[in-house]
């Protein structure tokens, strides 16, 4: 395999993963962000998991 041919496989890996940890990043910053309604105040100061909010 040549060397430009090879060059233009890693790219195209590199591509890939990129786009693998962006949706990552998408799906973890989703859930914080249902936790954080979940742990939101309920009226009494402390959010559904006993934590101040």
């Amino acid at each position: 395999m040549d060397y430009k041919k090879r060059l233009e496989e890693l790219k195209n890996t590199l591509k890939y993963f990129e786009a693998q940890a962006n949706a990552t990043q998408g799906a973890i910053q989703l859930l914080q962000e249902i936790i954080a309604e979940e742990d939101a105040d309920d009226g009494n100061g402390n959010g559904k998991s006993g934590k101040k909010a």
